[in-house]
């Protein structure tokens, strides 16, 4: 039985079953089928903590795993793949469909879909076309009122379809440089260096950092691509952010506790 606290380098070297479940929750888990890597971030990441990147319940991911030891499909992929009696939602019209987007082969999508998706007008659909089915995704763009509805064509060719039911929540945009250059620094600053680092690791340093930073102080963290994915974890827990890129093409990323936030940390 896989738990929580189990490291991912023990449950894949136990399991190697498990790597396609992984990667399947997450695209930067899909570079774990990299030696160099898995010696990187699998041997120093939970699995709860592996569940708290990919956005989703760790319940979820350890019913995916040991339904993958078992040699049984996962709950989600049985309650997510269409079967032969399987009907388009009520609310599925082609006709409505405004924007085609193929990520297949995209390393790092998101930017993109999230663009595309903040796009639509209500009721309009996004066909998406992934080699994977993008269950994060599903989270995600629900809370900004999106349902969805997903086909699979193929092991490696999912056809999404989102629908904007809604105004939801508004999508997340950074700040731009000129607010971002202009806001005053805190007189407490930590700076956190994650350049060179192959995602999820900035990711996870980052958020573990956030748990211990001192009261009245921000963290000052240094990436080599705009951390869109963070945001969604920043805003969640209540924190504030601005992010400018420098004159490297790196990115400089300003985080701050909200009321809200020093609350929920002390």
């Amino acid at each position: 039985m896989i738990t929580a606290t189990m490291k991912v380098a023990d449950v894949l070297a136990a399991h190697p079953q498990t790597l396609e479940v992984f990667a399947a929750q997450h695209p930067a888990f899909g570079r774990l089928r990299s030696p160099a890597l898995r010696k990187l971030f699998a041997r120093l990441v939970s699995v709860e903590q592996a569940a708290g990147i990919a956005g989703i319940a760790v319940d979820q991911l350890l019913a995916a795993l040991n339904a993958a030891v078992a040699g049984l499909p996962s709950p989600e992929r049985l309650a997510a793949q269409p079967g032969p009696g399987d009907l388009a939602p009520d609310w599925y019209d082609p006709a409505r469909v405004s924007i085609s987007l193929d990520v297949r082969g995209d390393a790092a999508p998101f930017a993109a879909i999230s663009q595309a998706a903040g796009q639509l007008l209500p009721g309009e659909i996004l066909n998406l076309r992934n080699s994977f089915e993008p269950l994060p995704l599903y989270e995600v763009l629900g809370r900004r009122g999106f349902a969805h509805w997903s086909t699979r064509q193929a092991d490696d060719d999912w056809q999404i379809f989102f629908r904007r039911e809604g105004p939801g929540q508004p999508d997340a945009a950074p700040a731009s440089a000129a607010s971002a250059a202009g806001a005053a620094d805190p007189a407490a600053r930590v700076v956190l260096d994650n350049r060179g680092l192959m995602p999820p690791e900035p990711m996870m340093r980052t958020l573990e950092a956030l748990k211990t930073l001192p009261p009245d102080s921000s963290l000052l963290i240094l990436t080599d691509r705009q951390p869109l994915l963070l945001y969604e974890a920043l805003e969640e827990q209540g924190y504030d952010y601005q992010t400018i890129e420098a004159s490297d093409n790196s990115y400089r990323t300003s985080i701050t506790r909200t009321l809200a936030a020093s609350g929920a940390h002390r």
